[in-house]
Order: C-alpha cells, then sequence, then structure tokens
C-alpha cells in the first residue's frame, strides 16, 4: 500500500511540474503576442499559472488567455492547439524518465509533378529535411527550453553553417546536431564546429557555454 501511494504522489508530482511549465510557457508566448514584454510579460505569465486553480482543468488558463488575445487573430481552437502542441511531447518524454530532448526531426513533406499529376516521390511523400525545416527547430528548442530549463536539449535541423549552430545555441540548445549537410560534405561537422570557433572569436565569446539559451536572457 506504500509503495502505491508513492506512487501516486510521484505521479501527482510529475504531472504538476509538466502542467505548470506548459502554463508558464503558453503565458510567455501570449504575453509576447500581445505585446507585453520585461516585468509585464513575467507578471502575466505568472497569472497565466495562477489561473490553473480558476476552473477544473484547463479552463481557467485557457479564459485566462482567451481574454488577453484578439479573438479575430486567435481562435478558440489555435488557442487550445497552442495548449497541446510540441510540448505535450517534450512532457510525455520528460515524464515517462528521458534525460534530454532532441528537437527536430525530418518531418513529412510531399511533392506533385503538375504535368503528370502525380506525387514525385513513388511512395507519395518523404521526409523533409535541411535549411528548410531550420525554423521550426528552433521555434521547438526555444519553447522548449522555456518550459524545461532543466531538461538536456540537442538542437537538430537545418545547420548547415556555423550561424546556424549558434542560433539553436541561443534558443536554448545545449548541443548541435549536424544531419543533412553531410550528405553535400562529409566535412560538414567539422566545418560547422570551425565555423563556431571563428564566430565566438570574432564576437568575443570565450565558451560556447556562454551561448546557451542567450536569446531567453534577451527577453528577461
Amino acid at each position: 500500500r506504500k509503495g502505491f501511494e508513492s506512487k501516486w504522489a510521484h505521479d501527482a508530482e510529475m504531472q504538476f511540474k509538466i502542467v505548470t511549465r506548459r502554463n508558464r510557457l503558453l503565458g510567455q508566448w501570449a504575453a509576447s503576442e500581445m505585446g507585453l514584454s520585461g516585468e509585464k510579460a513575467d507578471a502575466y505569465a505568472k497569472s497565466v499559472v495562477a489561473s490553473e486553480f480558476d476552473k477544473p482543468g484547463d479552463e481557467g488558463v485557457f479564459d485566462k488567455v482567451r481574454g488577453g488575445l484578439d479573438k479575430a487573430k486567435y481562435s478558440d481552437h489555435a488557442i487550445r492547439h497552442k495548449m497541446a502542441d510540441l510540448l505535450e511531447i517534450g512532457a510525455a518524454a520528460l515524464g515517462a524518465g528521458a534525460e534530454a530532448l532532441t528537437l527536430v526531426n525530418t518531418l513529412l513533406g510531399m511533392a506533385i509533378d503538375p504535368e503528370t499529376r502525380r506525387p514525385v516521390l513513388g511512395a507519395g511523400g518523404g521526409g523533409l529535411s535541411g535549411p528548410a525545416v531550420h525554423p521550426v527547430a528552433v521555434r521547438a528548442v526555444y519553447e522548449s527550453r522555456a518550459a524545461f530549463p532543466d531538461a538536456g536539449i540537442v538542437g537538430v535541423g537545418g545547420v548547415m553553417g556555423a550561424a546556424d549552430a549558434v542560433e539553436l545555441l541561443l534558443a536554448g540548445a545545449d548541443a548541435v546536431g549536424v544531419g543533412t549537410a553531410t550528405f553535400r560534405d562529409p566535412r560538414a561537422p567539422w566545418k560547422v564546429l570551425a565555423g563556431l570557433g571563428r564566430w565566438c572569436r570574432r564576437h568575443d565569446v570565450g565558451s560556447v557555454r556562454e551561448l546557451v539559451g542567450g536569446a531567453h536572457a534577451r527577453l528577461s
């Protein structure tokens, strides 16, 4: 019985932490969309977290955010979708015991030949990677770092040069992966690393670690 109670308490605490982090990130996102920054954005994010206790489930949080966003620009569905977006995946991974997150993987895509009116690839669709997915990766890393400040994060997606790596580091990645670029040049990882070193020297950065999460600090 004690073992069951202990597990229940642990699971309840984990769920509370996950929901609280989700609400904090949602508040930060909504504050940004509302044009708030600095102390005002922090205060609003805290009020969103506190609204969890206003109504059962997520309704208190939804009502809080719904009331602050332009209804013509943000539908109820868009807000609820935001609440259930990438962070749910990150929360599930961390809740299951993962020590780190890798963001993001290849996205599914499709191309259709206008002349033949059929998919270009035999299987119908395929993986989209490279520079096209880089902004998706940056946003995923940025949001996940805000929601899970203690998690290890590996940023992956469209890293073709040093600037791409720096961008992911500033978004909050602890490390950066190079994938698609190696198909063009097997030496790409070493070139990115060398370029990163030159970038740091040019900007008087003594350690790559100094860059991690730097974009968050600029907004605080």
